[in-house]
């Protein structure tokens, strides 16, 4: 290497040694006229400035792309097309030649360049087509549109068929990429771990909703603000545009001094580039049939994508609208698509199409919504029931208080509050006094334990029924009165459902008379009853009427069903009873007195009639239920109807038990009053009369029957306690005075001789013998 430069140092060495020995001599430049100078300059300039433009478009093309504006991409290619023309086509009077440059020889450059620049037509061709796909702005979509005019020559009715053929692939592609949200919502259903919330799916609806009506919504308002003639106009908005780009006026869209001005030599451009491709306005025939679209092909062809459009939108819809389970959920994406603001671009009959289209599918998944849970509710209601009623065919303790509802309405099973505060937060005891308020509510309306367990079923579902429903029939929904005409039979579906899941859980046959059957027929009746009544069938939808109307009848007619099976069963068990061997109706105390007149009912009567009250008691029915319900005295004819054939099975007839006779005949007719025995207890009362007669005189006779008929009226006083509600459809006397809230009858007179009511058993005489506590301190004092 030393070497190497050592040999470099002596060359320029020897060179400054020869230089040195040649004297130095002035060269004079051969001198051309000044004109001929400038004008080879100025054509040097003009070359270079041509090459400049050619060289800066590629780089420019993919910032123009890039950028999305394909309208100035197009222009800038004519351009690129007339300055590529002016270099490679000859002039025979002012051509390259004759500024002695040959363009394509000394400038290989320029056909490689524009090999570049060509293949940029057909980029920004497709670009500008696929553009046509997206949802933008009309100005965005009319300069893709007349970047394709320009480039293709296309005619505007081609450019129209162009537009909406794009807009049904975007559409395509918009369904099946929901397809494919469908499926893995499918997915993440299977893998509880990765299963969106409910708010999620919501908002999900919504979006995918909101997306395909700004899809139509949107091309129907491009598509007529750019090829739709206003009332002041004859040509359309695009048309109006090209003219203005053909007569290259400063206010058009585009020029070639507005795309030459972006340009990084714009400067250079414009002082060396000829006037010629300054100007440069391509040539748009504004009078040729490609330049013509005529209104009605507009509207034809947009009402021809509308209807395909909203046919494919319907098609899809129902499994877009299948991720929701919830009623509510389904009435906030309608209300939420019928305000999007893309629906303000559409005529109304357009609106009224895509509303009607939007109801019938958010209607349609309400109703499969709604089936579902009425299915739902009708398994769960029948398991429960069926449970309760084996529950209560055990006659378990659990399940006394069923059984027996006025000892559950006295109960103490209650989740009574602290007492003591303590460490305790006021939340938790708030919390703790709202569940004592809501057991003593539930325990006011006398719904036992295993009751409210099956009645809490439906009234939880029938309230948010009801709640969905007036949320439904509150919107301003042109198919709402049509979807709440179609739910009837759905509602008279679910109510006979219950009706009928009853009615095969209470086995209205005759082994259900049983005594053994009897309880779990009592407790059918009575849910029958209280879902007859129950306020969650109520709501402000007054189209619902007729369906509740027709449920209550039904409950109702169950539950009179259920009685009477109580009433054959309860009256058979005292009448059967009382008939036993060794079971004297008329056997009563007062036979060895010294009086004739009986002061009370025999022991047979007191205990069925007493049997009779005890029995009511299971009914779980209030005072009034019983009263207006006329259920205890239908009880009560069947019971004397069958009780005085009994009073007749001896043949003798003495005076004791021909006076106690009367005082039952007596107290029966009283408690009869209203029904249409009393002719039949007054002919056994005339019958007795006749025996008395026979037994005594006349006189004596008459005076037996007004002591018992007044003893009868006392005693009635001393029963209608224990007796209540066998007293209920009697009217109380005016004169009666009320002194008393529990004796309404008034209060029983003094006995001389005190009796009890009741006649109970005597205490044995071993008890006197029992000493008492502290006897024997007293006797060894």
């Amino acid at each position: 290497m030393s070497s190497s430069s050592q040999g470099v140092l002596d060359s320029i060495r020897e060179m400054k040694e020869t230089c040195a020995g040649h004297p130095n001599r002035r060269l004079h430049a051969e001198t051309r006229p000044s004109t001929e100078a400038d004008s080879q300059l100025k054509g040097l300039q003009s070359l270079a400035a041509h090459l400049k433009l050619l060289l800066d478009c590629p780089e420019h093309f993919w910032k123009l792309l890039e950028a999305r504006k394909y309208l100035d991409a197009a222009w800038l290619f004519l351009i690129a097309i007339v300055v590529h023309q002016a270099l490679v086509e000859e002039d025979e009077e002012d051509g390259w030649a004759q500024q002695g440059i040959d363009v394509l020889e000394r400038f290989p450059l320029i056909q490689r360049q524009w090999d570049i620049i060509n293949s940029f037509k057909a980029q920004i061709s497709h670009k500008a087509t696929q553009s046509l796909r997206e949802v933008q702005t009309v100005q965005d979509t009319m300069n893709a549109i007349i970047s394709l005019v320009l480039l293709d020559s296309r005619s505007l009715s081609d450019t129209l068929g162009e537009l909406l053929a794009q807009r049904t692939k975007s559409i395509q592609a918009f369904f099946s990429s929901s397809n494919k949200n469908e499926i893995q919502e499918n997915g993440e259903a299977e893998n509880p771990e990765n299963k969106r919330t409910r708010s999620q799916r919501v908002r999900d609806a919504k979006r995918i909703f909101r997306q395909a009506i700004d899809l139509l919504a949107e091309t129907v308002h491009t598509v007529r603000s750019i090829y739709s003639t206003s009332s002041d106009s004859s040509h359309s908005t695009i048309q109006s545009l090209l003219v203005e780009i053909q007569s290259d006026a400063d206010e058009s869209l585009i020029s070639t001094r507005k795309v030459l001005n972006a340009l990084p030599s714009a400067s250079l451009l414009d002082l060396y580039l000829p006037p010629s491709i300054k100007s440069y306005t391509h040539f748009i025939d504004t009078t040729g049939p490609s330049f013509q679209i005529s209104p009605a092909f507009v509207s034809s062809k947009l009402e021809t994508w509308f209807k395909k459009g909203l046919d494919a939108f319907n098609s899809r819809s129902k499994y877009w609208i299948d991720m929701l389970d919830s009623a509510t959920d389904v009435e906030k994406v309608r209300i939420s698509v019928l305000t999007s603001p893309s629906l303000q671009h559409l005529s109304t009959q357009e609106k009224e199409i895509l509303t009607r289209y939007i109801g019938e599918t958010c209607n349609n998944r309400v109703t499969a919504i709604w089936k579902d849970a009425f299915v739902a509710l009708h398994v769960s209601f029948e398991e429960a029931l069926t449970k309760a009623v084996g529950i209560i065919a055990q006659s378990g303790h659990e399940t006394q208080l069923d059984l027996n509802p006025s000892t559950a309405l006295l109960s103490s099973r209650l989740p009574w509050p602290p007492s003591v505060r303590g460490n305790q937060s006021q939340s938790s005891i708030d919390t703790a006094f709202s569940k004592f308020d809501a057991a003593l509510r539930i325990r006011r309306t006398n719904r036992t334990p295993l009751l409210e367990s099956i009645l809490v079923i439906v009234e939880t579902r029938l309230k948010e029924f009801h709640s969905e429903l007036d949320a439904i029939a509150s919107t301003k929904d042109a198919t709402k009165h049509t979807f709440l005409t179609q739910l009837l039979p759905l509602e008279d579906q679910i109510f006979q459902s219950l009706i009928s899941s009853m009615e095969r859980a209470a086995k209205t046959d005759q082994e259900s008379s049983q005594i053994s059957k009897i309880g779990p027929v009592i407790f059918i009746g009575r849910v029958a009853a209280e879902l007859g009544k129950s306020l969650a069938l109520e709501s402000n939808t007054t189209t619902r009427g007729e369906s509740v109307a027709k449920f209550r009848q039904s409950a109702k007619e169950l539950h009179l069903r259920t009685l009477s099976i109580w009433e054959t069963a309860t009256i058979g068990r005292i009448l059967s009873h009382i008939s036993s061997p060794g079971s004297d109706p008329h056997t009563n105390d007062t036979e060895g007195s010294s009086s004739a007149v009986c002061i009370r009912p025999s022991p047979i009567l007191l205990e069925a009639l007493t049997s009779l009250t005890a029995a009511s008691q299971q009914l779980g029915l209030s005072r009034s239920d019983l009263h207006q319900g006329r259920i205890l005295q239908t009880a009560l004819r069947a019971l004397i109807t069958g009780y005085i054939p009994l009073m007749k099975r001896q043949d003798l007839y003495p005076l004791k038990l021909t006076s106690q006779r009367l005082w039952d005949l007596f107290l029966l007719r009283q408690l009869s009053q209203g029904l249409d025995i009393q002719s039949s207890i007054d002919k056994n009362i005339n019958e007795l009369k006749e025996q008395l007669n026979q037994l005594m005189t006349l006189k004596e006779s008459q005076k037996l029957v007004a002591e018992t008929h007044k003893s009868v009226e006392h005693g009635i006083l001393r029963l209608q306690m224990i007796l209540l509600p066998l007293f209920l459809h009697l009217e109380i006397p005016d004169e009666t005075p009320s002194t008393s809230t529990l004796l309404l009858r008034g209060i029983p007179p003094a006995e001389t001789i005190s009796r009890p009511t009741i006649e109970l058993a005597q205490p044995c005489s071993r008890f006197g013998l029992l000493l008492v506590a502290g006897s024997t301190r007293t006797t060894n004092r």
